[in-house]
């Protein structure tokens, strides 16, 4: 295990092939001036951040192959991008308080990941989830802006409701989501294109701003 039971503030949180340690705990940690990166740890199974509130710069998490689900139940905001790849056994995300990412938001490569949760998230730079074969949910009712692309590729959702989504300044891509019947953004009014392909079962699309 890995443990920081006072720690409340740091420059830079960094850790990679640590491939014994089946835990990592920072109860008290809150705020990360620059960035957060777990990678490539082979047996962590257990990630508890409960009072992590921000990360400055980049925050990363890429191949830690045992974490199942992530919980930081007060994380509020990511000045620059937000990566969560190849977790083989994730089948939950979910970012209850998280409302700004200051820079993209990737999502890729999740095989189990079931859910994914922003439901506070009011604007990214971009938006990619690919890859991610078994997504039946996901939320982010509170999205207002995409500064350029968003683009969902693969997940298996039945409906999509984007109820406060207004603009996207780039390409907005719903790709190969065979299993996708209805589509909701009563507030959309503004992309610079909007690509719609392999939609099978797609039976209602709503852009009434448009």
């Amino acid at each position: 295990a890995i443990k920081f039971p006072k720690l409340e503030e740091a420059m830079t949180l960094y850790i990679q092939y640590a491939n014994n340690a089946e835990e990592i705990s920072f109860p008290k940690l809150s705020a990360i001036n620059n960035h957060f990166t777990l990678k490539n740890l082979s047996a962590i199974q257990t990630l508890s951040f409960p009072a992590l509130k921000t990360v400055a710069g980049n925050f990363a998490m890429d191949n830690c192959a045992k974490v199942t689900a992530v919980e930081f139940p007060l994380f509020e905001s990511i000045g620059r991008n937000c990566s969560i790849n190849t977790m083989a056994a994730m089948t939950g995300i979910e970012f209850e308080s998280l409302e700004i990412i200051g820079g993209n938001l990737e999502m890729k490569t999740l095989n189990a990941l079931t859910s994914i949760k922003f439901p506070k998230l009011k604007s990214a730079n971009k938006i990619s989830v690919t890859s991610c074969n078994k997504v039946a949910e996901f939320q982010m009712n509170s999205l207002e802006r995409v500064a350029t692309d968003m683009e969902l590729n693969k997940p298996v959702v039945e409906s999509l409701s984007f109820d406060n989504l207004k603009k996207v300044g780039g390409t907005f891509k719903l790709q190969q989501l065979e299993q996708l019947q209805s589509l909701n953004t009563p507030l959309f009014e503004q992309a610079g294109s909007i690509y719609l392909y392999k939609l099978s079962l797609l039976t209602s699309a709503e852009f009434p701003k448009m």
